[in-house]
């Protein structure tokens, strides 16, 4: 081959071998977006499947409160450690639990008053209508907007509180605790 033709394969190569790459770099990146959307799309074909699940559980319920509080901690624990777990609702001033379960065993449902100095978590979720992420209560207590309200000597180490609420009025709580640090992240919540 002489000089003149191999500089001219080299001239007409490497335009071709750029499009080349560039071509199997889009062909990569395609395939990455692909990827991410088939497991995207395996996650959310997960959720509905588990939202069908619930909702035929729930359609057997004959919508008793603490049947449906029932299904309720069952399907968290399925997702989250819930060493911890209680729904509760408000009536007047006060909050009833309609299931509470502490290091997995239940509890007789109470009613506390939230007239109290003190309303605690509870009541701050209920006048604030917004959810609450504890990773750690040791570390975070001085940053919290309200005390938890209870007194045990192995208590919790972080916590998702969430608001149950229609229309902007705070009905409930359902509360998921566990002894673990940082159990809990946004995705929980």
């Amino acid at each position: 081959m002489t000089h003149a033709l191999a500089t001219l394969l080299l001239q007409i190569s490497t335009p071709l071998l750029l499009l080349i790459f560039l071509l199997l770099a889009g062909a990569a990146y395609a395939a990455g977006v692909t990827r991410r959307h088939l497991i995207q799309d395996r996650e959310h074909e997960q959720q509905l499947s588990r939202l069908g699940e619930l909702s035929a559980r729930l359609g057997q319920t004959h919508l008793d409160p603490e049947e449906l509080a029932e299904v309720a901690y069952e399907e968290a624990a399925r997702f989250v450690e819930a060493d911890f777990f209680q729904l509760g609702v408000f009536e007047g001033n006060a909050y009833r639990t309609l299931i509470w379960i502490r290091d997995y065993e239940r509890q007789d449902n109470q009613v506390f008053d939230l007239r109290q100095e003190s309303e605690g978590i509870i009541g701050w979720i209920r006048s604030s209508g917004q959810p609450l992420l504890v990773r750690d209560f040791a570390a975070e207590h001085d940053s919290l907007p309200a005390r938890p309200g209870y007194n045990s000597d192995n208590p919790p180490r972080s916590a998702v509180f969430v608001p149950l609420a229609i229309e902007g009025q705070v009905l409930g709580v359902l509360a998921v605790q566990s002894r673990r640090l940082g159990a809990f992240g946004p995705r929980d919540l």
